[in-house]
């Protein structure tokens, strides 16, 4: 008799337990699946501006050839002006995602990114007075914008990292 009034005793403490126990569980779960979508959402901006990158260069050497009377591949050209399309838009959506949900030092490091996005495209579009066509390699004023999104997409990787 005296080990059922026991397991009685433990069934019930243990659905008492359960039941005071449940809210802290799920107030764990919903930081975990926060964390997590933060994190989805960090890697999904940090492919993009690296994606955006490599694309912007390859523009810029479609440019460097143009000027120079070389003939370039349209077809390769236009998938990789589409290329970098796609993943401006994905920075703008991912920055934009993360704006939205904090906090606000990866926030403000995201909008860095976008920003650093932005000199890229504008250096694909000016004159640059150190541009050579015969040149193999990205000018200056494109070098100089690739190393800024870079540096911008380290520090928002740290950010992230120890956000």
């Amino acid at each position: 008799m005296w080990i059922a009034v026991v397991a009685g005793s433990f069934g019930i403490g243990g659905v008492v337990l359960g039941v005071l126990l449940e809210p802290v569980k799920a107030i764990f779960a919903r930081r975990v699946r926060a964390r997590d979508e933060r994190a989805e959402r960090c890697a999904r901006l940090i492919e993009a501006a690296v994606s955006a990158r490599m694309y912007a260069l390859g523009i810029n050497r479609v440019h460097r050839f143009r000027s120079a009377g070389r003939e370039v591949d349209k077809e390769w050209a236009a998938s990789n002006q589409r290329a970098y399309n796609e993943a401006c838009r994905e920075i703008h959506r991912a920055a934009a995602l993360i704006s939205m949900s904090g906090p606000g030092s990866l926030a403000e490091r995201s909008v860095a990114v976008r920003q650093a996005e932005r000199t890229v495209f504008l250096a694909l579009r000016t004159a640059d007075d150190e541009f050579e066509p015969n040149q193999n390699r990205p000018s200056a004023k494109m070098r100089g914008a690739g190393a800024a999104l870079d540096q911008a997409v380290d520090a928002f990787a740290e950010s992230a990292r120890h956000g």
